[in-house]
């Protein structure tokens, strides 16, 4: 999960980012994965949902998902007794938000489907 929203300088949703904020959020993803490390050992007793989303809590039962799981159903697992077990530690590593159940990524391509259905129609 990139918590980024909002934070220091970085545009909300903003799919054209600069290079230095692509190195921003590489960085914020390298380091967050750097410290999720000693969550994900399987010894470890805590639960990790880290999908690679530009959102800090908007976590919903369809959205996001990391291996056709949702944070609810993850931290229910978890929750009810299932710590330790693989599935109760959930972490993306396609990269930097590149999670296609992300809401961010659901709304982009929302509007170009949208953009796609309202161009004017080219005569040949």
């Amino acid at each position: 999960m990139v918590v980024t929203l909002a934070h220091d300088w970085v545009p909300d949703q903003d799919p054209r980012w600069s290079a230095p904020v692509r190195a921003y959020l590489s960085a914020w993803h390298a380091n967050m994965t750097r410290a999720l490390a000693p969550l994900m050992d399987a010894r470890a007793p805590d639960g990790v949902f880290n999908p690679a989303c530009f959102i800090h809590t908007a976590f919903g039962a369809r959205s996001p998902l990391i291996d056709g799981q949702s944070y609810y159903a993850a931290f229910t697992r978890w929750f009810d007794g299932a710590r330790g077990v693989a599935a109760t530690k959930l972490q993306d590593d396609c990269g930097i938000l590149c999670n296609p159940t992300c809401a961010h990524l659901l709304a982009q391509s929302a509007a170009n489907t949208t953009q796609q259905d309202t161009a004017p129609a080219t005569r040949r």
